[in-house]
């Protein structure tokens, strides 16, 4: 049985670069919409994304989405696992930089 690809792992000045497909984003909640299901995040390298939830439901600050990028500053969630209330994004940006060079191989 063929294993599909891992999702690419992105910040915010990765996720133009995944236009249409599946990736990881790590994200600190700032606001949420429930009326329109949307969150309101920003990402490890401190840009501003709103995310399309599937659900408006969180008991955590620190949020990673899998989910299909819509535009360069937004997602649609198709899953999330919750991190708590304390993340080091600054050392999760390092990884999404070197994830997504020729480091790759070493996070496929």
């Amino acid at each position: 049985m063929e294993r599909p690809a891992p999702c690419p792992r992105v910040n915010f000045s990765l996720m133009e670069k995944f236009m249409g497909q599946h990736v990881l984003l790590v994200c600190k909640l700032v606001e949420i919409d429930p009326t329109a299901n949307r969150a309101h995040v920003l990402t490890s390298d401190g840009g501003k994304v709103i995310v399309a939830l599937k659900a408006t439901a969180f008991d955590s600050t620190f949020v990673e989405f899998e989910g299909i990028v819509d535009a360069p500053n937004q997602l649609r969630e198709e899953a999330r696992c919750e991190f708590g209330s304390s993340f080091d994004m600054t050392t999760y940006d390092r990884l999404c930089q070197l994830s997504n060079t020729d480091y790759r191989s070493l996070y496929a």
